[in-house]
């Protein structure tokens, strides 16, 4: 099945990377959601969680017109979707035929960000010690309770949990990186 797909495609594109492009922003419109996707970024700063159908689907597509990432394969989706959902809303979205008129390639700036934290860190221990010249078992739970640094011999990691990160400083940008269209991304 995949051949065939492959093929039908191949069949239905030429040559040039922009007749490639509209074929994929034609194919983009059985896809539901883009303006949400859209939306999530501008308002998060960040490419949204929940949207693994997709980044699978124009994954997909990228695929069949002969895309294969040469970095790191997170870092390519994060791109593409971003750089081909934005695109694909800034030339019309669902309404659009894309087989005519201009199509605008816009430039993307990513700003790669580094700073140091603070993070709270809970962890949950289970220890154990011995105690000795204690008379009954109330005032050996209370010291232990109490006191139980004193008095641990061993412990035992049980669940980690993190709290909120706070104390944030020496935030830069390391790099701002444009995300242009690439041939490579239909292909050529």
């Amino acid at each position: 099945m995949k051949g065939l797909i492959r093929k039908i495609l191949k069949e239905e594109v030429g040559g040039d990377a922009l007749s490639r492009l509209r074929l994929i922003l034609t194919k983009m419109k059985s896809i539901q959601g883009w303006e949400k996707v859209v939306y999530d970024i501008n308002k998060l700063k960040r490419v949204p969680g929940g949207i693994q159908d997709k980044t699978e689907g124009l994954w997909s597509l990228l695929k069949y017109m002969g895309f294969s990432p040469t970095y790191a394969v997170q870092s390519a989706r994060l791109d593409t979707i971003y750089w081909f959902s934005t695109t694909f809303m800034k030339n019309g979205g669902y309404d659009r035929d894309f087989s005519e008129g201009e199509i605008q390639l816009p430039e993307l700036p990513v700003y790669e960000m580094e700073g140091q934290f603070t993070e709270e860190q809970y962890v949950y221990k289970s220890g154990w010690g011995d105690m000795l010249g204690i008379s009954n078992e109330e005032e050996a739970i209370d010291r232990f309770t109490n006191d139980i640094d004193e008095y641990i011999e061993d412990s035992e990691e049980d669940d980690r949990d993190y709290g909120d990160s706070y104390d944030v400083e020496n935030v830069v940008v390391q790099n701002i990186r444009m995300i242009k269209f690439d041939p490579e991304w239909v292909g050529l």
